[in-house]
C-alpha cells in the first residue's frame, strides 16, 4: 500500500500577491513585518512595514484589482 500525501493548501489570492511583495521587497532589503489586514478587507488586502527603516508596502487582491503599492516595494530600505 502507497502512503497518500496530504492534499496542497490553496493559497487565496491576496497571499500571492503578499509573497510577490516579499520577494520584492526583500531584493531592495528590507525586512518586513508581520501582514496585517485592514478593518473589513481581510479577504483581500494586507499591508506590512519593514522593521529597518519603517517603509510600507501593501498588498491587493480583489477581482481585476491585483497588486503592490508603496515605498517598501519601490525604494531601497533607508536603515
Amino acid at each position: 500500500m502507497g502512503q497518500r500525501s496530504a492534499p496542497a493548501r490553496e493559497e487565496s489570492p491576496v497571499s500571492l500577491v503578499c509573497r510577490t511583495a516579499e520577494q520584492k521587497t526583500l531584493a531592495l532589503g528590507h525586512l518586513l513585518g508581520p501582514w496585517t489586514a485592514p478593518p473589513g478587507e481581510e479577504e483581500i488586502a494586507r499591508y506590512a512595514v519593514c522593521e529597518r527603516c519603517g517603509r510600507a508596502v501593501y498588498a491587493r487582491a480583489e477581482s481585476k484589482l491585483v497588486g503592490i503599492a508603496g515605498r517598501a516595494c519601490g525604494e531601497p530600505c533607508g536603515r
